[in-house]
């Protein structure tokens, strides 16, 4: 579920970016309000829920906007931590429950061994599917966007924009959270070159340098 902090602030989990560690060691701080709609619930979603839900006097000023942040991470490692997690858990299918939106439904039976293949499913599918789910939520709106690869470092930012104290050592040193055995993926050389072609915009907007 998203995750509404006692301070008017809201994490947005988007799938395969540190999430997991980010929320335990918010609930670890005791930071955490309550938890709500969906756990990857998108920024439409999010600013559905902020219509009609404030947080109580003690914690914050009513009506207040809530600061929403998120993480990303550098799109063709999203591709190869999908694929890792995926294979470990047998390419299960994240939109079997009408009920229950998940963003990464439509990558439903892509599922293949090997990883060149997979990602020629995904171009043959949904090109461009890494700059679309960070589109869900980076609209106007958000306020932070952190680094998967600079997890720590931007959630200690994060937090010190917010005026919340915590321990920054307790934080640096928190425990691992879902984290793939390291895998060297070789990636197919015209497969690697269309993939930073289509995901082009997650690559600009977010400061990412594609190979020479």
């Amino acid at each position: 579920m998203a995750i509404l902090l006692k301070c008017s602030a809201i994490f947005l989990h988007i799938p395969k970016t540190g999430g997991n560690w980010v929320a335990e060691v918010l609930d670890d701080n005791d930071l955490v309000f309550a938890h709500f709609g969906e756990k990857h619930s998108s920024m439409e979603q999010i600013l559905e829920f902020e219509k009609w839900f404030r947080v109580p006097y003690k914690y914050s000023k009513p009506n207040k906007p809530f600061f929403k942040f998120c993480f990303i991470r550098h799109p063709l490692k999203w591709y190869e931590s999908w694929f890792n997690m995926q294979g470990a858990l047998g390419w299960p299918n994240w939109g079997g429950n009408p009920d229950v939106w998940h963003p990464n439904a439509m990558l439903d039976g892509l599922g293949d061994p090997d990883f060149n293949k997979f990602v020629a499913k995904v171009l043959k599918r949904r090109p461009g599917y890494v700059s679309e789910l960070y589109g869900w939520y980076t609209i106007p709106g958000i306020d932070f966007v952190g680094k998967q690869e600079n997890l720590v470092d931007d959630l200690l930012t994060v937090l010190n924009m917010l005026n919340v104290k915590v321990d920054e050592y307790r934080i640096r040193n928190f425990k691992h959270i879902n984290v793939s055995e390291k895998t060297d993926f070789q990636w197919d050389p015209d497969l690697k070159k269309e993939m930073e072609r289509v995901e082009v915009a997650a690559f600009k907007r977010f400061g990412y340098e594609t190979e020479p």
